[in-house]
């Protein structure tokens, strides 16, 4: 009877709440869009304007935190030690997540957020060392070996990244966009601004992510996946454009040509003739 009424309280209360919660986290960056958005803030509002925009999920994550810490009892019943290892593996997960993401908007708040998880984990650790648990020993010996492994594959991981970092060095990016600051600054900002919007890619053009011209040559050699050329009236006049051009052809990197209607090939004997054609004032390559 007992296990009836405790699932009917479960399905009556917690989890209607849980789906609502879910479903409003859902609707946000949706709702955001919309100019009528007031609303559904003013109601959510216990939700989300604790925390920043890109950790608007995070009060849904502190519902599910909250519910999995209530149903750890339930589900693990007969075993103290495994109910106490649940317990501290949900406090630091969530902690660690919550100290990489940082979604309050008051940076104390984050500060304290982790300090409690730390404080909370260190007051199991304190009523283990109070009370006599009997731990179960085949439970003991999985968790024991789950938890080696676990820091065996962190490890090999860490390698992993560190030898991936060495051969494609970050920043990366998926698209180069060659151009003439003078002629195309404003179109190229907006190619840029459309592809990132509606893609996860990422878009290098000089004004934004330049911040040595030494490396600039290294840049599109090792740190490019996609070499984009705008070609405007005077791109191929431009020297750093040449040099980014005879980089990326160098280093066989899969080019897209975009032709404005200004954009004229030069001629044979302006092809013979680069001293005069490509413009080398204020740069030295």
């Amino acid at each position: 009877e007992m296990l009836v009424v405790g699932c009917l309280s479960l399905l009556c209360v917690p989890l209607p709440f849980v789906g609502t919660v879910a479903f409003a986290t859902y609707k946000y960056s949706a709702a955001m869009g919309l100019e009528d958005r007031t609303q559904f803030l003013e109601k959510f509002r216990f939700l989300f304007f604790r925390f920043r925009p890109h950790g608007h999920y995070y009060g849904l994550l502190l519902v599910l935190r909250s519910l999995s810490i209530c149903l750890v009892p339930v589900c693990v019943r007969s075993d103290a030690f495994l109910q106490i290892f649940t317990l501290a593996m949900i406090l630091i997960g969530f902690s660690q997540f919550q100290c990489y993401l940082k979604p309050w908007r008051a940076g104390v708040c984050n500060a304290i957020d982790g300090l409690l998880g730390s404080f909370l984990v260190a007051l199991l650790l304190c009523a283990v060392m109070a009370i006599e648990v009997d731990a179960n020993q085949q439970a003991f010996t999985v968790i024991g070996a789950l938890v080696l492994a676990g820091m065996l594959f962190a490890a090999l991981w860490a390698m992993v990244v560190a030898c991936y970092k060495v051969f494609r060095p970050t920043p990366f990016y998926n698209m180069f966009l060659c151009h003439h600051k003078l002629h195309a600054a404003g179109q190229v900002r907006l190619i840029k601004s459309v592809v990132t919007k509606t893609t996860s890619k990422t878009v290098f053009i000089d004004s934004d992510d330049l911040v040595d011209l030494d490396t600039l040559f290294d840049t599109v050699k090792t740190r490019v996946e996609r070499f984009v050329i705008y070609l405007t009236s005077a791109t191929l006049t431009r020297a750093w454009c040449c040099g980014e051009i005879v980089s990326a052809t160098w280093s066989k990197l899969p080019m897209t040509k975009v032709h404005t209607a200004s954009f004229v090939a030069p001629t044979t004997s302006q092809l013979h003739n680069l001293d005069v054609y490509v413009n080398q004032e204020g740069c030295s390559l």
